[in-house]
């Protein structure tokens, strides 16, 4: 019988992931992923179950070229114009990180230009090929839309 980090670590390869993707799959930061992973800190077994168990339908879902499986994650959210961009992160204090390093590194002109600049809570889904540097985007639905919802906006993001 595996252990928890052999799990762990058998979900990572069957999808291709560094720690900093685990972290986003299952939900959780790089930090506390690479603490499991050192023995750190001891990985619950719930966790490593369910990675497992995903990552295995995931691989196969991959394989087949149907969707993968559909995860509610804490994204910057930034839009100017017509182009919308997401970066996912795996717990909402990453991306409260993300956004305001990047938010302070933009121009007053870019600042005005920004229609969307948030840190939200969207669904997404782990995908084959990267695309923007990115293993996740948001979730196609059934119909082949994409779900644009955001179902919480972190209320204690920058102020100006």
């Amino acid at each position: 019988m595996k252990n928890n980090i052999e799990l762990l670590e058998e979900a990572q390869e069957l999808l291709d992931l560094n720690q900093r993707e685990l972290g986003i799959y299952i939900g959780v930061s790089a930090r506390c992923v690479n603490a499991w992973m050192t023995g750190e800190r001891a990985v619950p077994s719930y966790v490593t179950e369910m990675a497992n168990r995903l990552a295995h339908i995931d691989a196969v879902a991959m394989a087949e070229g149907r969707p993968t499986s559909t995860m509610a994650r804490w994204a910057v959210i930034r839009s100017s114009g017509l182009d919308e961009f997401i970066d996912v992160y795996g717990n909402k204090a990453d991306a409260l990180r993300a956004a305001e390093v990047e938010w302070k590194h933009l121009t007053a002109s870019e600042k005005k230009k920004a229609e969307t600049f948030m840190v939200g809570m969207v669904n997404v889904q782990i995908c084959d090929e990267p695309m923007a540097d990115s293993r996740f985007q948001q979730a196609v639905l059934e119909n082949g839309s994409i779900d644009a919802d955001i179902y919480d906006v972190a209320k204690d993001f920058l102020q100006n």
